[in-house]
């Protein structure tokens, strides 16, 4: 799994900081299953208008660790157990006549922007080296992302997800391989079962880690509590779904970290940015 980036993404200081307010708790709103509105409508009937609902508080563990000396797992080497990880399918495949072939219209279109946007386009990477290999888990589901001195990569483990910290500008490991769990997990957390996320938070130049849990329908979040991943400190919460959470995709905005999961219907939740931050 090769790794390619420019240096020069990322790495800037955000022009543009959120208020952070002190706060020992943190909150996810679940906008899916939701508590029900009563209402009026014209006839005198009621109504019932659904609306997001407040999941209890969830306090954060605090964890003060160098990430270099986490134990490292055992290599996969092969001969070893494979893990394929099941499909989640709520119905039956959709079937669609097979298309005749034909030359997609849109190839012109993207060779002429190639040409007329050349110079802007995204150019031989500045760095190519070699992330983490085969884990013995299909798929591996690799994410990273970048900030302002390092890359962070996870993939599926046979026991959770594996992150390595890499050095931006060299491509050398700084930390890693090690599992989330023993960063400091407890509970439905001391043990994971993969889906890893990486996301950098430019506004405030920390790091954001998760994967879910291998039981208890958590999902297993860790805030850094500095812009320094590596000896800075961590926070974790745990936060538990109402059924399995299963393909969480997240997202940073300035108000919330926004999350996604594929449960008996697509979920969503806000976690309170600012107080898991603080």
């Amino acid at each position: 799994m090769n790794v390619m980036f420019n240096t020069d993404r990322g790495g800037s200081p955000a022009r543009y900081k959120c208020r952070v307010f002190v706060s020992v708790l943190a909150v996810a709103i679940l906008g899916s299953l939701a508590s029900g509105l009563l209402a009026a409508d014209q006839d005198g009937a009621p109504v019932v208008v659904k609306g997001a609902q407040f999941i209890e508080p969830v306090p954060p563990r605090t964890i003060m660790v160098d990430l270099r000396d986490l134990p490292k797992p055992k290599p996969w080497q092969p001969g070893d157990p494979v893990r394929d990880v099941p499909r989640r399918h709520r119905h039956k495949p959709a079937k669609f006549p097979r298309p005749e072939p034909r030359i997609d219209p849109l190839l012109a279109l993207q060779e002429e922007a190639t040409t007329r946007l050349k110079q802007k386009a995204f150019t031989t990477p500045l760095l190519n080296f070699q992330g983490q290999g085969y884990n013995g888990v299909n798929p591996p589901d690799t994410v990273g992302d970048v900030g302002a001195l390092y890359y962070i990569q996870a993939i599926n483990d046979g026991s959770g997800t594996t992150y390595v910290v890499y050095n931006k500008t060299n491509g050398s490991v700084v930390a890693g391989p090690f599992l989330l769990s023993d960063l400091g997990g407890t509970g439905s957390c001391a043990s994971g079962l993969g889906d890893p996320i990486v996301l950098y938070d430019h506004l405030e130049q920390r790091w954001m880690l998760s994967e879910f849990s291998s039981s208890g329908n958590a999902l297993c979040v860790y805030i850094s509590q500095t812009s320094d991943p590596i000896s800075g400190g961590w926070y974790n919460y745990q936060f538990t779904a109402p059924i399995f959470p299963d393909y969480p995709k997240y997202g940073v905005w300035p108000d919330a970290y926004y999350v996604t999961s594929n449960e008996n219907q697509p979920a969503y939740y806000a976690l309170e940015r600012t107080e898991m931050l603080a």
